[in-house]
């Protein structure tokens, strides 16, 4: 019995180590904050790794030149275009780069193409009218 109880409890807090998710991580990426866990994680932290996520962790969880001319996603933007710095020139504790309002997710290659809706054709039908 007792054996059975150890036995359990090593398998719960190995599930636990595997299934929290590491908010430091999101200091670690330019503008990791306007995504948060999702710039890594398919929905939100301890869900499984999107594809930039999957990236990240096996550059060492380090930002970095090589991480950011990559296009994790497929999406069509590398990830530095992404998250505004494409070089990665980037560095923990540096000022995030640019406007939060022009980052899209590295880790979602639906969200790599920001449209102005008021420039694109069907805005200005909208907005000028026929």
């Amino acid at each position: 019995m007792k054996f059975l109880l150890l036995s359990a409890l090593v398998l719960v807090l190995t599930l636990v180590g595997v299934v929290i998710a590491r908010p430091e991580n999101v200091d670690k990426i330019p503008n990791g904050e306007v995504y948060s866990c999702d710039t890594c994680h398919t929905a939100g932290g301890g869900s499984p790794r999107n594809p930039f996520g999957l990236d990240f962790h096996a550059n060492g969880g380090v930002w970095n030149h090589a991480l950011a001319v990559e296009d994790s996603d497929g999406g069509g933007m590398t990830n530095g275009e992404e998250l505004l710095d494409p070089d990665g020139d980037w560095s923990q504790g540096d000022a995030d780069p640019g406007d939060p309002d022009d980052v899209t997710n590295p880790g979602d290659p639906d969200d790599d193409v920001q449209i102005d809706v008021e420039s694109s054709t069907w805005g200005r039908v909208k907005v000028e009218g026929p």
